[in-house]
């Protein structure tokens, strides 16, 4: 059945199909910050008055090994079982050391793959300027 055949009924029917698939889009994006939440947890400690504090990587053979990496990817970025065949190092260990990364050394997770970010903050700045424009 072509959309301009469509009667009311199935238009309503597809709209409401419309707004509960955006309703579960939003559902799923606050359980990957959640994951995401609970994986950055696993890497901290609690200060002495028990606020959550993030390590800061300490091993500097991974680091240089891990932004050499993603700096050599560029936009596209690597997932972490790319990052390991890259290094030779462990999957673990890169996971471990990816996630206390993103604090200290601009790097975010973007569709499962992990990009190294070298922007100013003036930049990001103004590319919130540019996104607040648009919405």
């Amino acid at each position: 059945m072509k959309i301009s055949e469509w009667n009311l009924e199935i238009v309503k029917k597809v709209a409401k199909l419309l707004e509960i698939k955006s309703k579960l889009q939003e559902q799923i994006e606050k359980i990957n910050t959640e994951l995401d939440s609970l994986q950055e947890k696993e890497f901290a400690e609690l200060d002495k008055i028990g606020r959550l504090r993030v390590r800061k990587p300490k091993n500097p053979e991974i680091e240089r090994k891990v932004m050499e990496a993603l700096r050599s990817a560029g936009d596209e970025g690597l997932t972490t079982k790319e990052i390991s065949e890259k290094t030779g190092l462990s999957v673990r260990s890169i996971t471990g050391w990816l996630i206390t990364g993103i604090k200290y050394f601009g790097i975010k997770k973007v569709n499962g793959r992990w990009v190294y970010s070298n922007h100013s903050v003036q930049q990001q700045q103004e590319e919130k300027k540019d996104l607040e424009k648009v919405v």
